[in-house]
């Protein structure tokens, strides 16, 4: 537990309507910082146990509250990229998706982690894509990558393949980054790229998109 730390601070920022995104992303990950604190708190201040699980689901629905900013905000993004773009896409048609339409609420966006490397002896920094929450506080980790070439030049499988490799690669190892952070939450990845989404784990396409840039 952290010298400073105290019920009112976390209160005061888990509800607040002040949002302060630091290069597209932060804010909400770092309520659910405060939300880890709680929990542990609430395990070793059983007395504290209701008072604490209402904040905490208080907290945990004033990021749904105010996820729609973070949503906006990427489609007010000006850079232009076939990835930023493949994301815009998905965003706009989640409905009919139905691997992620129950995901409504966009908590993170460019989200850094900063682990440290224990063979390096030094912290290293990675950026991941997407994450999503659904109404029961369930957390998607999605890692999205745009393919260049037709249709045609992805008919060499063992070329597709090799692509695909790296990109479950990353959402394997951001869903472990986040898992991490956020040992609390329940928490799945996916991977998205313009020729579908994947079960990273599994490596199964399991919904095409129609998408070209």
């Amino acid at each position: 537990m952290t010298p400073d730390f105290s019920i009112q601070k976390v209160y005061q920022r888990l509800l607040s309507n002040s949002i302060q995104f630091q290069e597209n992303a932060g804010d909400f990950l770092d309520r659910l910082d405060h939300i880890g604190v709680l929990i542990q708190l609430r395990e070793s201040e059983p007395a504290l146990g209701e008072d604490i699980h209402k904040l905490i689901i208080s907290g945990l629905e004033k990021i749904k509250d105010l996820s729609a900013h973070l949503r906006e905000l990427i489609h007010k993004n000006s850079h232009d990229s076939n990835e930023l773009n493949l994301l815009r896409t998905v965003l706009e048609n989640q409905d009919k998706m139905h691997l992620i339409n129950e995901y409504r609420y966009v908590v993170g966006y460019e989200w850094l982690v900063r682990p440290y490397n224990v063979e390096r002896k030094m912290i290293e920094t990675h950026r991941g894509d997407l994450i999503l929450m659904n109404e029961a506080y369930n957390f998607l980790v999605i890692e999205l990558k745009f393919f260049k070439g037709t249709g045609e030049f992805w008919r060499n499988v063992a070329r597709k393949n090799r692509r695909l490799k790296h990109v479950f690669q990353q959402a394997k190892k951001f869903e472990d980054f986040f898992t991490q952070q956020f040992p609390w939450t329940y928490t799945q990845s996916l991977a998205i790229t313009n020729l579908g989404m994947y079960n990273p784990r599994t490596k199964k396409l399991l919904q095409k998109i129609d998408y070209e840039a």
